[in-house]
């Protein structure tokens, strides 16, 4: 259950409150990942919903796809109050032009979570995250 919870809780993520972007303009992805982890209802306008969720199980080799809706992720708080009341920190990024890919940890009981986002007309967007069970 923390688990689906943490899972949804990264997922915190209506376009309303999109920072100004596009083509002509493509969005910095520190910029918009500072504002990301800190406001939900900006991570929600930024999400893809339904925003799919795939746990992977190493030691049995096991992966589980499921989908998150918009309406399941309604009362879910920011990245930034999940990660300090679980006790979680930022493991690393991977950025390229139009990708990213950033983990998120807790190494005791282990959780690591990789949130990947891509560009699209110059905005940045979540579109899936794993969790991967230790």
């Amino acid at each position: 259950m923390l688990r689906f919870f943490l899972l949804l809780s990264l997922a915190v993520l209506p376009h309303s409150h999109a920072l100004a972007c596009g083509d002509a303009k493509a969005e910095k992805f520190d910029k918009f990942f500072n504002r990301f982890v800190k406001e939900a209802k900006f991570a929600k306008s930024r999400t893809q919903y339904p925003l799919m969720v795939t746990v992977v199980e190493p030691k049995s080799m096991g992966i589980t796809q499921t989908s998150v809706s918009r309406g399941e992720d309604e009362f879910t708080p920011s990245i930034a109050e999940m990660m300090e009341s679980n006790g979680m920190g930022f493991g690393g990024v991977k950025l390229s032009k139009d990708a990213a890919t950033v983990t998120v940890y807790r190494a005791n009981p282990p959780v690591y979570l990789g949130y990947r986002f891509v560009r699209e007309t110059g905005c940045w967007y979540l579109k899936e995250i794993e969790d991967k069970v230790e």
